[in-house]
């Protein structure tokens, strides 16, 4: 018992140290990011229209947006909740602190503390206390070519600033934390539902692979029978989209009337297809761009590891690879969803699926 709490301590001190690390490296964007150039742009906006929207009596989840082309109502068909938790938190200040100073530093923790995110999720997903802290620390190390994953570019202030995003990827490793949980038989799967209906109106793209993610783990023999992971899946589902409700039943609704977007480039709805995307895989492109491929041979020793220890019936890592793996791969797999995903305007790239698998692995 001395022994294993050793190792946690040991753990957490390495998750504090990371979390330093990253604060100090991330810190100029605390000045810099008052004055953006990408998508926070369009966040900012949404958020201040929000707080317009509580204070003129309009309905938060579905106002008029003059800034978005000739005017639209974006919250109805967009994921809202990042904008509106900045709106309920600037107005529970009593508006003491700016919106945009609440915005950078809501940007700037939800970046530094993903790796704190992914310690939790690894513990709850039953990884020993030193594998979790290893998962933690290579959450900082993925570099992709503008893939839009979790790497930094997607986040900083000379990236994309993808703020719905850098909120959902903490909701989906936690609905999938305490999804593993009640396929465990800890838990009934309610929180882990309410969780995941989180991720889907923080992040539609996001509340996808989260989704994906629990019929994964239904599937995978445990210590319930495999009824009982399937009752405890339509669980799940009914909290999730008792959640998630009020913004997907609006968006399906409006889909005859939101066009696919003409100015995004088609391998956002339709994947780059299987030889792609494995390539870039081997290559070492999805995780290790510009530099030798430590992340991606770590994966492969991951996977081989796996592979042995399956066979010896010690690991189902596997089966939950390849099947993810192989339902991003392809644009006939990707086009159930992508219909859907067509109905939002300015929907985030689905190249991210890939990208957030694969940090799973590593």
């Amino acid at each position: 018992m001395s022994q294993r709490l050793s190792d946690t301590q040991a753990a957490w001190i390495v998750v504090f140290l990371v979390l330093l690390i990253n604060a100090t490296a991330l810190l100029p964007e605390l000045s810099i990011s008052r004055f953006d150039v990408n998508d926070s742009v369009f966040h900012y906006t949404m958020a201040d229209r929000m707080v317009q929207a509580f204070e003129r009596g309009e309905n938060p989840l579905d106002f008029w947006v003059s800034e978005w082309t000739l005017g639209y109502p974006v919250s109805r068909t967009y994921q809202p909740l990042g904008h509106f938790m900045m709106a309920v938190l600037y107005l529970s200040l009593a508006k003491s602190v700016s919106l945009m100073t609440l915005f950078v530093w809501v940007r700037y923790l939800l970046v530094v503390l993903l790796p704190l995110s992914v310690y939790v999720a690894g513990r709850q997903l039953s990884m020993t206390p030193a594998a979790a802290a290893a998962s933690a620390l290579i959450s900082l190390l993925v570099s992709t070519n503008g893939l839009f994953g979790i790497d930094y570019g997607s986040y900083v202030w000379s990236g994309n600033g993808l703020f719905t995003q850098a909120m959902a990827m903490h909701f989906l490793l936690f609905a999938v934390g305490f999804i593993a949980k009640s396929m465990r038989n800890e838990g009934s799967g309610i929180l882990g539902g309410v969780i995941l209906g989180l991720t889907f109106v923080t992040h539609f793209i996001y509340g996808y692979v989260g989704a994906l993610t629990a019929c994964l783990i239904a599937a995978i023999p445990n210590v319930l029978p495999f009824s009982r992971r399937i009752s405890r899946l339509i669980i799940i589902a009914s909290a999730a989209l008792c959640v998630s409700a009020f913004e997907l039943v609006p968006a399906f609704m409006d889909s005859p009337l939101v066009n696919h977007s003409r100015w995004e480039p088609v391998w956002k709805w339709d994947s780059f297809g299987a030889t792609r995307v494995i390539g870039q895989l081997v290559s070492g492109e999805l995780m290790d761009f510009g530099r030798l491929p430590v992340l991606t041979l770590l994966v492969l020793l991951g996977a081989l590891t796996c592979i042995v220890r399956s066979r010896r019936g010690a690991s189902k890592i596997p089966p939950i690879y390849l099947a993810r793996r192989s339902t991003f791969c392809s644009t006939e797999d990707c086009c159930g969803f992508c219909s859907f995903a067509a109905v939002r305007p300015g929907v985030d790239s689905s190249i991210s699926l890939r990208r957030r698998i694969s940090s799973f692995i590593a």
